[in-house]
């Protein structure tokens, strides 16, 4: 999930933060690159963290006219990238008929399409949740979820902790449409959606976000990872909190049963 890459950058110090100190000089270094790279996306890096620690540091060169210090620095940053194939756990912050968004709490672009949600699935537009049937009993809810009663189905809850698998990852540098494209009611309704607030614009939050919109628009997050929870174990860790148990008791009666 997190990794080191290496990374080298020309830091610029300005002469506020000059230390008198010798041993203190790193420091100023050091907050200037979390500055700069802290919770920024790298593309094909991945999100940054944080500084992991300096490999290298030359002595400053102050520009003419500037003040300011400049080294260059090869430094090692601590990044979030989760592999393919990787097992994460998040929690489901809104759902739509395309699928599902998870957070990390300092992650939020985690999509499940509809197509890897557990089979057979459904979408209740009542509740705006996504479910699952578990053993049906009509085969024909295999291609018609929605026609079982709300008894039977495995609702999975905004807010709820799942276990997913990661599929594949994206990065995208979207561009914002210049103002010659807005027109008048366009620059209007920009500015009007600008000023409102919108449920889960806070890393972490949970609210109703619509993905197929959110993904089609150039609010699209610059890095984004697909992820399944089809398989068995995956989803809402409490719809397997009692698969071990039962497990465990089934493997100590069949010892016993065996013994002479």
């Amino acid at each position: 999930m997190f990794n080191l890459s290496l990374i080298h950058d020309t830091i610029r110090i300005p002469p506020s933060s000059f230390s008198p100190n010798a041993s203190e000089s790193v420091k100023p270094i050091q907050r200037a690159i979390n500055a700069k790279y802290a919770n920024r996306i790298l593309p094909d890096v991945g999100l940054c963290v944080s500084l992991f620690d300096l490999v290298s540091v030359d002595e400053g060169r102050v520009k003419w006219g500037d003040g300011c210090l400049y080294h260059r620095c090869v430094f090692r940053l601590v990044v979030f990238r989760p592999f393919p194939g990787e097992v994460l756990v998040g929690r489901v912050k809104s759902s739509d008929p395309e699928g599902l968004r998870l957070t990390m709490g300092f992650f939020d672009d985690v999509f499940v399409p509809r197509e890897h949600l557990p089979e057979p699935s459904g979408y209740d537009h009542s509740e705006a949740l996504w479910f699952w049937l578990w053993e049906p009993s009509d085969p024909r809810l295999y291609d018609d979820p929605l026609g079982s009663s709300k008894e039977d189905r495995l609702y999975i809850d905004t807010g709820a902790v799942v276990r997913f698998l990661v599929e594949s990852d994206l990065f995208e540098e979207p561009e914002p449409p210049g103002p010659a494209s807005w027109g008048a009611k366009g620059a209007a309704a920009a500015a009007a959606a600008a000023a409102k607030s919108s449920a889960g614009a806070i890393p972490g939050e949970v609210g109703q976000v619509n993905m197929a919109e959110e993904l089609s628009s150039n609010k699209a997050s610059p890095y984004r990872i697909k992820a399944s929870i089809s398989a068995q174990g995956f989803g809402p860790v409490g719809w397997w909190a009692g698969a071990q148990q039962e497990y465990t008791g089934q493997e100590e009666q069949y010892a016993g049963a065996t013994e002479p």
